[in-house]
Order: C-alpha cells, then sequence, then structure tokens
C-alpha cells in the first residue's frame, strides 16, 4: 500500500492494469494469475479468449494489497484521515493565497 494511498491514484492504477493487460503485457497477466479470485491458482489457459474489464482489474488490485474487494480496499483508504500539510504550511498557503 502506499504511504499516502489516494482512492484516485488507485482507479488510475486499475486502469493501467487493464490497459496492459490488453495490450499483452505479460507482467499484467501474471498478476491478474496470482490474484483474481477467477483465476488465482488455476490454469493460464483458462484465461483464454476473456477480456479484463475495470471490475476485475480493481479487485485484482485490491487482493495484491491484502483486502477481499475493490469495495474494502477504497474504505480503509478513505477511512484514514491523509494529512497533506501541517497548519504550519496550510497557513503559509492561504497567506499567500490571500494577501
Amino acid at each position: 500500500m502506499p504511504d499516502r494511498p489516494d482512492p484516485n491514484q488507485l482507479h488510475t492504477q486499475a486502469k493501467e492494469l487493464k490497459r496492459a493487460l490488453a495490450e499483452g503485457d505479460e507482467e499484467a497477466r501474471e498478476r491478474v494469475l496470482a490474484s483474481h479470485p477467477k483465476f488465482a491458482g488455476r490454469p493460464a489457459a483458462r484465461m483464454e479468449g476473456w477480456e479484463l474489464n475495470l471490475r476485475d482489474a480493481q479487485v485484482t488490485l485490491a487482493r495484491e494489497y491484502g483486502f477481499e474487494n475493490w469495495k474494502a480496499l477504497l474504505e480503509a483508504v478513505e477511512g484514514e484521515e491523509v494529512v497533506r500539510w501541517g497548519d504550519v504550511q496550510l497557513s503559509g498557503i492561504l497567506v499567500r493565497a490571500f494577501t
């Protein structure tokens, strides 16, 4: 899991995985075979003719991060308060913005 998990970045990662698999990327294929519940522990031939959709990429990513599904991953990420700026930095930003 990234140090500062961001739901938008996770969504982007899922879209990149989907695109990589569509382009025939072997690493993406191995990731899906290792983590997707439809394919984990099954022969690679099972993927033949199957087209990964965004939902499949999301569940693969969630499983890679140790979550049961995409919803659980997002709940964990969104449940954390991510502080991007401390009070001092935020104060400086506001002063520069309004002076």
